[in-house]
């Protein structure tokens, strides 16, 4: 584990959990049933499926994965298991500790789920190869016409600049910080590395706004508790990293997965929340 990869886990340990974010940041309704329905799909062929979650985003855990089924959420976080999974239920849902890289390591998890599901799951990694190997250890793990369904924070193909953003801002034309602060992160992303430093976006934050609570003026759908959320990214060497669709997509297909359906929400900044579902060759 690197010096990067650490600094990394104590953030998501330190965090305030999903409590404290809005949609898009976390899966609204529309989401949670084109996720729903994917798993509908899985559930024709094996009504006893086997489920495993990259994370433990509690509006993933709480969708219906039937009767007979098994749902596995791993986490390296600590914290965030502490403060955010919804509750083991025995013999149907259980959360397991660790870090998702090395699941294709034990020779239990080969070949044995049906249905691999994230939230933004692939951005919280701290390097494009770590993508690369997030879907390498996906394809192991998956059986034969198994799926990934995944909802990514893919940025547009033409980077948009951070003037722009903050303009949209000033002039209302964003509908909660949320979306603000990752416009904010994609447009800071770098273009050869696809990372984007944490600390970036909060010190030109604060840098046009010194006052964070003149942000919530005149705009509908803007809260105290939302601009604070800024705040978690200040004193970080922390990043998160963000791939384009097709970019995300090409990797998947070399990686020995075909995709299937690509869903694009239909509310604000819902381009850049597409909900793929991708299935491993047979």
């Amino acid at each position: 584990m690197t010096t990067t990869d650490t600094v990394h886990i104590d953030r998501w340990n330190r965090y305030k959990g999903f409590k404290a974010l809005t949609p898009p940041l976390i899966p609204c309704e529309e989401d949670r049933d084109e996720m729903q329905r994917a798993i509908g799909v899985v559930q024709q062929k094996n009504p006893h499926l086997q489920a495993l979650m990259l994370g433990v985003t509690p509006g993933v855990a709480k969708l219906d994965y039937g009767e007979n089924s098994t749902l596995l959420a791993v986490d390296i976080s600590e914290g965030m298991i502490e403060r955010d999974w919804i509750g083991d239920v025995e013999g149907k849902r259980s959360v397991q500790q660790g870090n998702w890289l090395e699941l294709s390591k034990s020779k239990a998890n080969m070949s044995k789920f049906d249905i691999v599901l994230g939230d933004g799951s692939f951005s919280v990694l701290v390097t494009v190869e770590q993508w690369r190997a997030l879907l390498a250890t996906v394809v192991t793990v998956l059986k034969p016409g198994g799926q990934l369904v995944i909802r990514l924070f893919a940025p547009l193909s033409e980077q948009e600049e951070p003037q722009d953003v903050k303009k949209d801002i000033e002039d209302g034309k964003i509908g909660n910080f949320g979306i603000a602060k990752f416009r904010l992160g994609m447009a800071f992303r770098n273009k050869e590395t696809n990372i984007m430093q944490l600390q970036t976006v909060y010190d030109y934050v604060v840098q046009q706004w010194p006052d964070l609570s003149l942000l919530i003026k005149d705009k509908e759908g803007w809260s105290e508790g939302d601009i604070s959320t800024i705040k978690n990214w200040n004193g970080q060497n922390s990043v998160l990293t963000f791939l384009t669709q097709s970019e995300f997509i090409q990797m998947a297909e070399e990686a020995g997965l075909t995709l299937n359906n690509a869903y694009t929400p239909k509310y604000e900044f819902g381009d850049c929340c597409p909900i793929l579902t991708l299935t491993k060759k047979e």
